[in-house]
């Protein structure tokens, strides 16, 4: 973390939409305050891995109490987890010491413990917000986003001292002079490496190693999980049985590195860091929650089921859950890649259920669907992660829990 540097960019701004759109996922609204904003881009050892776009709040601009409004804040996949978000809060503290600051976000219980964590207060609601803005159902943390809730930091309340201020600041590059502000000493947290280091060894092979094509089912939490993930096994899950919630497959690097192709709610289908991957799982016993599935047939050919997932890199998740409509879920991700020689599909499509077990719609599919204006697809042949771990075509090899 002590290669973290911020600068800010005035031209050229739409080259970090890929960043920009982890965190307002919709173009057209990123593109009505990315132009008047300043717009600051984070980076380790030369890789861009954070944007921050900050623009005077349309609430107060003009009156003694002007407050800042930050408009878009995204960490790459791949630096999550490891203090970089909670970093770039405080530098725009710092940057802006004597304003307000006012943030927006969804419903998402992670994002609005986040930055109740780093001091934020509930300031106001807008109803509707993502319904009448937006032009696709947002869904984060599995929440389909309706309201926009505001936080608010005054200075008047700021924890941070000088000593704060020296150990936590990134480098910034001054886009006028060059020159380099704000040093960074070197942080050393020893509740955070101890983290880091347990993650590392929890999720290292050890006795399981990678293979080309081997599944990772992530298992649902019974009550605590997000109104999606509660929702797929509600409908999917047999009683008495280990609940599923999400699906990825393992592909493993030339120099024998394994990483993650997921279709994931989040960022579609994607690449996803080993790490960051069993990171997000829900734990299980103090272990993350993930089981190990491997194809029995010797001979199938997984080479090429694993570049067929890469293939489908870039597609959006589908919350249709309709085949052959361009977008992929997860366990359709699986189906679509897993097919024979002769082009045949390996798995089995079923009629879907969306229904739990005693024949109630859940309200996440009803509210989903008519946000989407399509009827929830009940009966439609499509694959979810509890059937596709019943398959007899596959071993449990590993449980990580």
């Amino acid at each position: 973390m002590s290669d973290f540097r911020l600068r800010l960019v005035t031209t050229g701004k739409d080259r970090f939409m890929p960043l920009l759109l982890l965190g307002d996922e919709q173009r057209e609204a990123v593109e009505r305050y990315l132009y008047a904003g300043a717009l600051y881009v984070g980076s380790v050892k030369g890789e861009d891995m954070a944007v921050c776009v900050i623009c005077p709040d349309a609430k107060t601009s003009g009156t003694d109490t002007d407050a800042i409004e930050i408009k878009n804040i995204a960490i790459a996949p791949a630096y999550r987890r490891q203090g970089f978000g909670r970093r770039l809060l405080q530098w725009v503290e710092t940057r802006y010491p004597n304003r307000v600051l006012t943030v927006g976000t969804g419903e998402a219980p992670s994002t609005m413990n986040f930055y109740r964590s780093c001091g934020f207060r509930y300031a106001r609601r807008v109803p509707d917000f993502f319904t009448l803005n937006y032009d696709h159902p947002v869904i984060d943390d599995g929440i389909l986003l309706k309201d926009m809730i505001y936080f608010t930091k005054d200075p008047a309340i700021r924890p941070i001292t000088s000593s704060t201020m020296s150990r936590n600041q990134p480098h910034l590059d001054d886009a006028t002079t060059g020159n380099k502000s704000a040093r960074m000493r070197p942080h050393k947290n020893l509740l955070a490496i101890a983290i880091s280091a347990f993650i590392l060894i929890a999720c290292q092979p050890q006795g399981y190693r990678p293979q080309n094509g081997d599944l990772l089912f992530i298992v649902a939490p019974d009550t605590a999980g997000s109104a999606f993930s509660n929702a797929i096994t509600a409908a999917t899950a047999q009683r008495d049985s280990l609940k599923f919630s999400h699906v990825a497959i393992v592909a493993v690097a030339a120099d024998g590195t394994p990483y993650v192709v997921e279709a994931s709610s989040r960022c579609g289908v994607a690449r996803t860091g080993w790490d960051d991957f069993f990171a997000a799982a829900q734990p299980v016993n103090g272990q993350p929650g993930v089981v190990v599935m491997r194809v029995t047939d010797p001979c199938f050919p997984m080479n090429e089921a694993v570049a067929r997932a890469e293939s489908h890199i870039g597609q959006a998740y589908d919350w249709s859950f309709y085949p052959d409509n361009g977008q992929l879920y997860c366990s359709e991700l699986v189906y679509e890649s897993f097919r024979h020689a002769d082009g045949s599909p390996l798995f089995t499509a079923r009629p879907m259920n969306f229904r739990d077990a005693d024949g109630h719609m859940p309200a996440f599919w009803t509210e989903l669907f008519d946000r989407l204006g399509e009827p929830v697809p009940e009966g439609v042949p499509g694959t979810n992660p509890n059937d596709l771990a019943k398959e007899s075509v596959l071993n449990e090899v590993w449980r990580f829990f």
